[in-house]
Protein backbone atom coordinates (compact mmCIF):
# COMPACT_ATOMS: atom_id res chain seq x y z
CA UNK A 1 0.00 0.00 0.00
CA UNK A 2 1.10 3.29 -1.05
CA UNK A 3 0.77 6.11 2.04
CA UNK A 4 2.46 8.96 -0.06
CA UNK A 5 -0.50 10.95 -1.18
CA UNK A 6 -1.45 14.14 -0.71
CA UNK A 7 -4.89 15.09 1.47
CA UNK A 8 -7.24 17.58 -0.08
CA UNK A 9 -7.46 19.34 3.09
CA UNK A 10 -4.19 20.70 2.68
CA UNK A 11 -3.44 24.79 2.87
CA UNK A 12 -0.60 26.39 1.79
CA UNK A 13 -0.61 29.61 4.33
CA UNK A 14 1.77 31.40 6.12
CA UNK A 15 2.94 29.13 8.67
CA UNK A 16 3.21 26.01 6.29
CA UNK A 17 5.45 28.50 4.00
CA UNK A 18 7.83 29.59 7.16
CA UNK A 19 8.01 25.70 8.07
CA UNK A 20 8.92 24.53 4.84
CA UNK A 21 11.42 27.39 4.28
CA UNK A 22 13.11 26.42 7.64
CA UNK A 23 13.45 22.69 6.28
CA UNK A 24 14.74 23.51 3.06
CA UNK A 25 17.79 26.20 4.75
CA UNK A 26 18.73 23.78 7.10
CA UNK A 27 19.00 20.79 4.20
CA UNK A 28 21.14 23.67 2.46
CA UNK A 29 23.63 23.86 5.56
CA UNK A 30 24.06 20.31 5.93
CA UNK A 31 24.75 20.11 2.35
CA UNK A 32 27.32 23.26 2.80
CA UNK A 33 28.85 21.96 5.36
CA UNK A 34 31.22 19.48 4.36
CA UNK A 35 32.32 21.50 1.54
CA UNK A 36 32.94 24.14 3.82
CA UNK A 37 35.40 22.75 5.49
CA UNK A 38 37.77 21.95 2.23
CA UNK A 39 37.35 25.38 1.55
CA UNK A 40 37.90 26.91 4.42
CA UNK A 41 41.60 25.00 4.64
CA UNK A 42 42.47 26.34 1.34
CA UNK A 43 41.55 29.67 2.00
CA UNK A 44 43.63 29.63 5.00
CA UNK A 45 46.82 28.51 3.33
CA UNK A 46 46.17 31.23 0.48
CA UNK A 47 46.22 33.34 3.36
CA UNK A 48 49.81 32.07 4.14
CA UNK A 49 51.02 31.70 1.07
CA UNK A 50 49.98 35.68 0.57
CA UNK A 51 51.96 36.76 3.68
CA UNK A 52 55.33 34.49 2.06
CA UNK A 53 54.79 36.39 -1.24
CA UNK A 54 54.09 40.00 0.09
CA UNK A 55 55.45 40.00 3.56
CA UNK A 56 58.80 38.12 2.53
CA UNK A 57 59.20 40.30 -0.12
CA UNK A 58 59.41 37.18 -2.35
CA UNK A 59 59.85 39.41 -5.83
CA UNK A 60 62.70 41.14 -4.18
CA UNK A 61 64.54 38.44 -3.04
CA UNK A 62 64.61 36.04 -5.76
CA UNK A 63 63.64 38.54 -9.03
CA UNK A 64 60.52 38.86 -10.96
CA UNK A 65 60.27 35.48 -12.36
CA UNK A 66 59.40 34.12 -8.59
CA UNK A 67 55.64 33.72 -9.13
CA UNK A 68 56.31 31.81 -12.49
CA UNK A 69 59.19 29.67 -11.17
CA UNK A 70 56.75 29.30 -8.00
CA UNK A 71 53.73 27.97 -9.86
CA UNK A 72 55.93 25.65 -11.77
CA UNK A 73 57.27 23.87 -8.74
CA UNK A 74 54.04 24.03 -6.73
CA UNK A 75 52.40 21.94 -9.65
CA UNK A 76 55.21 19.45 -9.97
CA UNK A 77 55.26 18.82 -6.20
CA UNK A 78 51.46 18.49 -6.26
CA UNK A 79 50.45 16.85 -9.79
CA UNK A 80 46.68 16.70 -10.45
CA UNK A 81 46.13 20.01 -7.36
CA UNK A 82 44.47 22.77 -8.59
CA UNK A 83 44.97 26.66 -7.70
CA UNK A 84 49.03 26.76 -8.33
CA UNK A 85 48.62 28.25 -11.86
CA UNK A 86 50.49 31.86 -12.33
CA UNK A 87 47.47 33.73 -12.87
CA UNK A 88 46.33 32.14 -9.23
CA UNK A 89 49.38 33.04 -7.49
CA UNK A 90 49.07 36.62 -8.79
CA UNK A 91 45.36 36.55 -7.53
CA UNK A 92 45.89 35.35 -4.06
CA UNK A 93 49.33 38.22 -3.63
CA UNK A 94 46.45 40.43 -5.04
CA UNK A 95 44.16 39.27 -2.25
CA UNK A 96 46.23 39.46 0.51
CA UNK A 97 47.72 42.73 0.01
CA UNK A 98 43.87 44.05 -0.19
CA UNK A 99 42.80 42.78 3.18
CA UNK A 100 46.59 43.14 4.82
CA UNK A 101 47.01 46.30 4.37
CA UNK A 102 44.07 47.53 6.20
CA UNK A 103 43.64 44.28 8.18
CA UNK A 104 42.11 46.54 11.77
CA UNK A 105 39.01 47.62 9.63
CA UNK A 106 38.86 43.79 8.34
CA UNK A 107 38.99 42.33 11.97
CA UNK A 108 36.28 45.38 13.01
CA UNK A 109 33.93 43.90 10.28
CA UNK A 110 34.35 39.69 11.47
CA UNK A 111 33.96 40.61 14.62
CA UNK A 112 31.12 42.48 13.84
CA UNK A 113 30.00 39.11 12.37
CA UNK A 114 30.60 37.01 14.64
CA UNK A 115 28.70 38.54 17.12
CA UNK A 116 25.40 38.30 15.16
CA UNK A 117 26.27 35.04 13.66
CA UNK A 118 28.25 33.27 16.58
CA UNK A 119 30.62 32.41 14.04
CA UNK A 120 33.31 30.19 15.86
CA UNK A 121 36.60 31.63 16.41
CA UNK A 122 38.86 28.93 15.35
CA UNK A 123 38.14 26.99 11.60
CA UNK A 124 37.66 23.47 11.87
CA UNK A 125 40.16 22.86 9.08
CA UNK A 126 43.72 21.43 9.50
CA UNK A 127 45.52 24.39 10.69
CA UNK A 128 48.42 25.64 8.47
CA UNK A 129 51.87 25.99 10.31
CA UNK A 130 51.95 29.42 10.99
CA UNK A 131 54.98 31.10 10.08
CA UNK A 132 56.84 34.52 12.38
CA UNK A 133 54.71 37.83 11.46
CA UNK A 134 51.82 36.11 9.91
CA UNK A 135 48.61 38.30 10.34
CA UNK A 136 46.01 35.83 12.16
CA UNK A 137 43.86 34.36 9.60
CA UNK A 138 40.23 36.11 9.71
CA UNK A 139 37.77 32.78 10.10
CA UNK A 140 34.75 34.85 7.88
CA UNK A 141 37.08 34.64 4.76
CA UNK A 142 36.72 30.83 4.82
CA UNK A 143 33.16 30.97 4.29
CA UNK A 144 32.94 31.48 0.42
CA UNK A 145 34.47 30.19 -2.42
CA UNK A 146 37.82 31.40 -4.08
CA UNK A 147 35.99 32.23 -6.98
CA UNK A 148 34.47 34.88 -4.69
CA UNK A 149 37.09 36.42 -3.62
CA UNK A 150 38.94 37.04 -6.66
CA UNK A 151 35.44 38.73 -8.00
CA UNK A 152 35.19 40.86 -4.60
CA UNK A 153 39.10 41.89 -4.46
CA UNK A 154 38.62 43.17 -8.48
CA UNK A 155 35.61 44.75 -8.06
CA UNK A 156 35.95 46.10 -4.72
CA UNK A 157 37.50 49.23 -3.64
CA UNK A 158 37.07 49.47 0.19
CA UNK A 159 37.31 46.58 3.23
CA UNK A 160 34.01 47.76 4.22
CA UNK A 161 32.61 47.03 0.38
CA UNK A 162 33.87 43.92 0.32
CA UNK A 163 33.47 42.44 4.20
CA UNK A 164 29.62 43.41 3.24
CA UNK A 165 29.65 40.95 0.04
CA UNK A 166 31.23 38.66 2.13
CA UNK A 167 28.58 38.31 4.31
CA UNK A 168 25.95 38.61 2.10
CA UNK A 169 27.66 35.87 -0.26
CA UNK A 170 27.22 33.66 3.53
CA UNK A 171 23.88 34.58 4.49
CA UNK A 172 22.29 34.01 0.91
CA UNK A 173 24.44 31.22 -0.50
CA UNK A 174 25.55 33.10 -3.19
CA UNK A 175 27.58 31.44 -5.97
CA UNK A 176 30.19 33.55 -8.05
CA UNK A 177 27.45 34.80 -10.66
CA UNK A 178 25.08 36.03 -8.28
CA UNK A 179 27.71 37.77 -6.75
CA UNK A 180 28.92 39.14 -10.14
CA UNK A 181 25.42 40.42 -10.56
CA UNK A 182 24.98 42.29 -7.45
CA UNK A 183 28.46 43.74 -7.23
CA UNK A 184 27.71 45.29 -11.07
CA UNK A 185 24.45 46.31 -9.76
CA UNK A 186 25.95 48.26 -7.18
CA UNK A 187 24.42 46.70 -3.81
CA UNK A 188 26.36 48.01 -1.80
CA UNK A 189 25.16 51.76 -1.93
CA UNK A 190 21.43 50.71 -3.07
CA UNK A 191 20.86 48.45 0.64
CA UNK A 192 19.55 50.77 3.23
CA UNK A 193 18.82 53.65 0.55
CA UNK A 194 15.19 53.55 0.15
CA UNK A 195 12.94 56.94 0.85
CA UNK A 196 10.68 55.53 3.57
CA UNK A 197 8.77 56.39 7.07
CA UNK A 198 10.25 53.63 8.63
CA UNK A 199 11.59 56.42 11.14
CA UNK A 200 8.20 57.30 12.13
CA UNK A 201 6.27 54.32 12.04
CA UNK A 202 8.79 51.78 13.52
CA UNK A 203 10.75 51.50 16.95
CA UNK A 204 14.36 52.21 16.88
CA UNK A 205 15.57 48.60 17.20
CA UNK A 206 13.49 47.16 14.67
CA UNK A 207 13.49 49.74 11.82
CA UNK A 208 17.20 48.92 11.41
CA UNK A 209 16.21 45.23 10.49
CA UNK A 210 13.97 46.45 7.94
CA UNK A 211 16.24 48.98 6.68
CA UNK A 212 18.62 46.41 6.03
CA UNK A 213 16.52 44.19 3.79
CA UNK A 214 15.45 47.13 1.38
CA UNK A 215 17.01 49.25 -1.38
CA UNK A 216 16.63 51.39 -4.34
CA UNK A 217 16.62 50.60 -6.65
CA UNK A 218 15.74 47.51 -7.31
CA UNK A 219 17.25 45.64 -10.48
CA UNK A 220 14.87 44.52 -13.10
CA UNK A 221 17.68 43.90 -15.92
CA UNK A 222 16.98 40.17 -15.80
CA UNK A 223 13.54 41.17 -17.19
CA UNK A 224 13.18 41.17 -21.03
CA UNK A 225 10.01 43.70 -21.71
CA UNK A 226 9.11 45.33 -24.60
CA UNK A 227 9.49 49.00 -24.82
CA UNK A 228 5.94 49.84 -24.67
CA UNK A 229 4.54 47.73 -21.39
CA UNK A 230 1.21 47.75 -18.70
CA UNK A 231 1.28 47.40 -15.08
CA UNK A 232 -0.24 44.00 -15.79
CA UNK A 233 2.66 43.25 -18.33
CA UNK A 234 5.57 43.66 -15.74
CA UNK A 235 3.82 42.32 -12.48
CA UNK A 236 3.30 38.68 -15.45
CA UNK A 237 7.24 39.20 -16.25
CA UNK A 238 7.79 39.53 -12.68
CA UNK A 239 5.65 36.69 -11.19
CA UNK A 240 6.96 34.16 -14.61
CA UNK A 241 10.62 35.34 -13.00
CA UNK A 242 9.52 34.77 -9.24
CA UNK A 243 12.76 32.79 -8.10
CA UNK A 244 14.73 35.72 -9.69
CA UNK A 245 12.47 38.07 -7.90
CA UNK A 246 13.26 37.18 -5.01
CA UNK A 247 16.63 36.92 -5.22
CA UNK A 248 16.81 40.58 -6.04
CA UNK A 249 13.60 41.73 -3.00
CA UNK A 250 16.58 39.62 -1.09
CA UNK A 251 17.17 36.54 2.02
CA UNK A 252 13.61 36.05 3.72
CA UNK A 253 11.29 37.03 1.42
CA UNK A 254 8.81 34.10 0.52
CA UNK A 255 5.91 35.01 -2.32
CA UNK A 256 2.48 34.75 -0.92
CA UNK A 257 0.36 35.45 -4.18
CA UNK A 258 -0.14 37.87 -6.87
CA UNK A 259 -3.55 39.76 -7.04
CA UNK A 260 -4.62 38.95 -3.25
CA UNK A 261 -8.07 40.31 -2.94
CA UNK A 262 -8.96 41.99 0.18
CA UNK A 263 -12.75 42.65 0.57
CA UNK A 264 -13.40 45.61 2.37
CA UNK A 265 -16.89 47.09 3.48
CA UNK A 266 -18.12 44.69 0.25
CA UNK A 267 -16.12 46.57 -2.06
CA UNK A 268 -13.12 43.86 -3.38
CA UNK A 269 -9.25 45.04 -3.60
CA UNK A 270 -6.61 43.62 -5.48
CA UNK A 271 -2.48 44.23 -4.04
CA UNK A 272 -0.11 43.12 -7.23
CA UNK A 273 1.94 41.20 -5.31
CA UNK A 274 2.17 40.03 -1.68
CA UNK A 275 5.07 38.68 0.58
CA UNK A 276 5.94 37.53 3.75
CA UNK A 277 8.98 38.17 4.94
CA UNK A 278 10.61 35.35 7.59
CA UNK A 279 13.00 37.47 9.32
CA UNK A 280 10.67 40.88 9.83
CA UNK A 281 8.35 38.49 10.34
CA UNK A 282 5.89 40.57 8.59
CA UNK A 283 3.89 40.84 5.67
CA UNK A 284 5.23 42.84 3.15
CA UNK A 285 2.73 44.63 0.15
CA UNK A 286 4.22 45.02 -3.22
CA UNK A 287 2.63 48.03 -5.40
CA UNK A 288 4.13 48.07 -9.14
CA UNK A 289 3.70 51.39 -11.32
CA UNK A 290 4.96 51.92 -14.49
CA UNK A 291 4.65 55.67 -14.62
CA UNK A 292 6.82 58.27 -12.39
CA UNK A 293 5.73 58.75 -8.90
CA UNK A 294 2.73 60.29 -7.75
CA UNK A 295 1.96 60.95 -4.10
CA UNK A 296 -1.74 59.54 -4.60
CA UNK A 297 0.09 56.21 -4.95
CA UNK A 298 1.17 56.61 -1.51
CA UNK A 299 -2.01 57.11 0.23
CA UNK A 300 -3.57 54.08 -1.75
CA UNK A 301 -0.60 52.03 -0.08
CA UNK A 302 -0.71 53.39 2.85
CA UNK A 303 -4.83 51.71 2.59
CA UNK A 304 -3.35 48.27 1.54
CA UNK A 305 -0.84 48.19 4.36
CA UNK A 306 -3.90 48.62 6.70
CA UNK A 307 -6.53 46.15 5.08
CA UNK A 308 -3.85 43.53 4.86
CA UNK A 309 -3.01 44.31 8.83
CA UNK A 310 -6.98 44.43 9.87
CA UNK A 311 -7.89 40.92 7.74
CA UNK A 312 -4.31 38.92 7.27
CA UNK A 313 -2.20 39.96 10.16
CA UNK A 314 -1.50 37.37 12.98
CA UNK A 315 -1.40 38.27 16.77
CA UNK A 316 2.44 37.26 16.58
CA UNK A 317 3.05 39.35 13.03
CA UNK A 318 5.02 42.52 13.00
CA UNK A 319 3.33 45.50 11.37
CA UNK A 320 2.68 45.04 7.67
CA UNK A 321 5.26 47.06 5.58
CA UNK A 322 4.24 48.52 2.10
CA UNK A 323 6.77 48.81 -0.97
CA UNK A 324 5.88 50.76 -4.31
CA UNK A 325 8.12 49.86 -6.80
CA UNK A 326 7.51 53.10 -9.76
CA UNK A 327 9.39 53.54 -13.04
CA UNK A 328 11.48 56.86 -11.55
CA UNK A 329 10.44 58.97 -8.41
CA UNK A 330 11.33 62.62 -7.59
CA UNK A 331 12.84 61.81 -3.71
CA UNK A 332 11.57 64.98 -2.24
CA UNK A 333 7.32 64.31 -3.60
CA UNK A 334 8.09 60.96 -2.20
CA UNK A 335 9.22 62.61 1.65
CA UNK A 336 6.58 65.03 1.19
CA UNK A 337 3.59 62.33 0.56
CA UNK A 338 4.65 60.48 3.69
CA UNK A 339 3.20 63.32 5.69
CA UNK A 340 0.17 62.21 7.64
CA UNK A 341 0.65 58.59 6.97
CA UNK A 342 0.83 55.80 9.85
CA UNK A 343 1.87 52.85 8.00
CA UNK A 344 5.50 52.03 7.20
CA UNK A 345 5.99 52.16 3.34
CA UNK A 346 9.04 52.81 1.14
CA UNK A 347 9.13 54.24 -2.48
CA UNK A 348 12.01 52.42 -4.76
CA UNK A 349 12.19 52.69 -8.57
CA UNK A 350 13.42 50.17 -11.03
CA UNK A 351 16.02 50.22 -13.20
CA UNK A 352 14.74 47.72 -16.60
CA UNK A 353 17.64 47.58 -18.91
CA UNK A 354 16.76 45.20 -21.39
CA UNK A 355 13.89 46.03 -23.84
CA UNK A 356 12.34 43.60 -26.53
CA UNK A 357 12.43 45.33 -30.27
CA UNK A 358 8.47 46.19 -31.26
CA UNK A 359 7.48 44.29 -34.31
CA UNK A 360 7.90 47.57 -36.15
CA UNK A 361 11.66 47.74 -34.59
CA UNK A 362 12.01 44.13 -36.17
CA UNK A 363 10.39 45.13 -39.20
CA UNK A 364 12.78 48.24 -39.62
CA UNK A 365 15.58 46.24 -38.48
CA UNK A 366 14.90 43.07 -41.55
CA UNK A 367 14.23 46.00 -43.95
CA UNK A 368 18.02 47.30 -43.47
CA UNK A 369 19.66 43.83 -43.46
CA UNK A 370 17.79 43.41 -46.93
CA UNK A 371 19.05 46.95 -48.19
CA UNK A 372 22.55 46.24 -47.17
CA UNK A 373 22.86 43.11 -48.93
CA UNK A 374 21.60 44.67 -52.05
Amino acid sequence: MNNHFVTSSFQKNKEYIHWLQQIKEQYRRSQAKAAVRVNDAMIEFYWYLGHEIVDLKAESTWGDGVIKQLSLDLKESFPGARGFSTTNLWYVKQWYTFYSTQYQKLQQGVGEFSLSHKLRTETNSPKVQQGVGVLDFPPLLGLIGWSQHIIIVSKCKTIEEAVFYIKKSIDGNWGRNTLKQFIDSDLYHAQGSLPSNFDKTLPDDYRMKVNDMFKDPYDFGFLKMPRVYQERDLEDALTHNITRFLLELGKGFTFYGRQVELVVSGTSYFIDMLFYHIRLKCFVVVELKVTDFKPEYAGKLNFYVTAVDKLLRQEDDKPTIGLLICKSKDNTKVEWSFDGLNKPIGVAAYDLKQYLPTVEEMEKQIKLMDDNKE
